[in-house]
C-alpha cells in the first residue's frame, strides 16, 4: 500500500505532536499538520492489511465491472496495455510509475500548498482524508482488478517483470482487492487541481494535469484498475468538496509567514 510502512506514518505523528508545544509561528502550524498527514498516512497503508469482505465474490465482481464498461463503450484496458507490451522499457517505467510516484506527486502537493497557500492547506488536507477514508471502507467490498480475472485478458505486468507491490500480500487482502475506487487515481487528482488552481507557472500547472492524466493510465495499463474505479474516486471527491461547502468548512487557519511571529487566531481546522 505504499513505498513507506506505516511505521514511518506513526513515526511522524508522535514527532509532530511532541514538536507542536515547543515551537511557534509557520514552524507550530508545520508541526500540527506534519503530525496530523503523518498519522492519515499510517492509517491508509495499515488499511492494506485488512482482510476484505466477500472474497468469494470479488471475482465475480471484476467480472461484472467490465461486462458494464464494454456495454457502455468505454475504451477497453486490453487494448490500452496492448499497446505497450511490446515495448518492455514503457511497460516498466509504468510499474514504477505505478509505485512510487502517486505518493511522492501527492506528497510533493502537500508541502506546496502548505508553504504558498497556507489558509487552503487544512481545507484540502480534510477533503483528501475523506476521500481516503471513504474509499478504504467502499474496499472493504472485494473487487479484484483486472489482472486477477480472467475475462480481461489482461497481463499483470508487475508480476511479469518482478515489479509487483503486492508481492507480499495475499489475495485475502485489501491491498491486493482494492481495485474499488482507486486511490491513485484520486490522489493524483488532488495534484492535478492543486497545481493548476495555485501553480504561479503555465509549465507547472500542466505538470499536475499529465501527472493526474498519466495516473489515470498506468492504473490500466498496469492493469490495476477500471475505468470505473478512477470515474468513482472523482465521484467520492465531488461528493466530499460538495458536503463540506454545503456546511460552510473552509478549514482557514490563518497563521503568520515569519518565524518567531506571533499566531493569529483564526477558525479551527
Amino acid at each position: 500500500m505504499g513505498w513507506l510502512s506505516w511505521r514511518w506514518g506513526a513515526g511522524g505523528a508522535v514527532v509532530g505532536l511532541m514538536l507542536w508545544p515547543f515551537v511557534s509561528g509557520w514552524l507550530r502550524a508545520f508541526a500540527r499538520e506534519f503530525g496530523i498527514v503523518s498519522a492519515l498516512y499510517a492509517v491508509w497503508n495499515l488499511g492494506g492489511r485488512i482482510r476484505a469482505f466477500g472474497v468469494e465474490q470479488a471475482f465475480e465482481r471484476g467480472e461484472q465491472i467490465w461486462s458494464f464498461q464494454q456495454a457502455v463503450f468505454l475504451p477497453s484496458e486490453k487494448w490500452m496495455q496492448d499497446m505497450i507490451l511490446p515495448f518492455p522499457w514503457l511497460v516498466k517505467s509504468a510499474n514504477l510509475y505505478y509505485a512510487f510516484a502517486h505518493v511522492a506527486a501527492f506528497g510533493w502537493a502537500l508541502v506546496y500548498v502548505f508553504w504558498t497557500q497556507r489558509e487552503h492547506f487544512a481545507s484540502f488536507r480534510t477533503q483528501m482524508a475523506l476521500f481516503t477514508g471513504t474509499s478504504l471502507i467502499v474496499q472493504l467490498v472485494a473487487v479484484a482488478p483486472p489482472r486477477f480475472v480472467e475475462a480481461t485478458g489482461m497481463v499483470d505486468t508487475g508480476i511479469l517483470y518482478d515489479q509487483s507491490v503486492y508481492s507480499a500480500l495475499g489475495r485475502e487482502a485489501v491491498g491486493q482487492l482494492q481495485a474499488m475506487p482507486s486511490i491513485h487515481v484520486g490522489w493524483a487528482l488532488y495534484v492535478g487541481i492543486v497545481t493548476y488552481r495555485f501553480a504561479g507557472s503555465v509549465w507547472l500547472k500542466w505538470i499536475g494535469v499529465a501527472h493526474a492524466a498519466g495516473t489515470m493510465w498506468v492504473v490500466m495499463v498496469t492493469a490495476n484498475h477500471y475505468w470505473m474505479d478512477g470515474l468513482v474516486a472523482a465521484l467520492i471527491m465531488a461528493l466530499w468538496y460538495v458536503v463540506l461547502r454545503l456546511v460552510g468548512y473552509t478549514g482557514q487557519n490563518r497563521i503568520v509567514d515569519h518565524p518567531g511571529v506571533p499566531v493569529e487566531q483564526s477558525v479551527p481546522a
